[in-house]
């Protein structure tokens, strides 16, 4: 059994609240965990897809996972599309939220 076998099982009979329940491992523990669910997500659909399914919630933790993995230019390109979606969710709820004003 892998470590991610392991981490896995534990949410395998119920995935809500998965990420409450993960972010509880140690450090290490949800630093692999973290890698492993981004990696994945990234790797079969894009990073479109990993911000907006449930392995979004381990966007911003990924930076600093990888980082504890050694892989700088990963750490790097997080921490890059990390800012690019706050930056473009902060516009597009900004722009939802602005009160239209009428003009007549």
């Amino acid at each position: 059994m892998t470590v991610i076998d392991n981490i896995s099982s534990k949410n395998a009979e119920d995935s809500t609240g998965e990420y409450q329940r993960i972010s509880k491992l140690s450090k290490e523990r949800l630093a692999i965990y973290t890698v492993f669910r981004v990696t994945a997500a990234v790797t079969s659909s894009g990073f479109s897809q990993l911000y907006s399914n449930s392995s979004g919630k381990f966007a911003e933790d990924a930076e600093s996972a990888f980082g504890m993995i050694g892989a700088p230019k990963f750490q790097r390109l997080m921490a890059r599309a990390n800012k690019i979606y706050r930056d473009t969710f902060q516009k597009k709820t900004a722009a939802i939220s602005k009160p239209k004003v009428s003009v007549r």
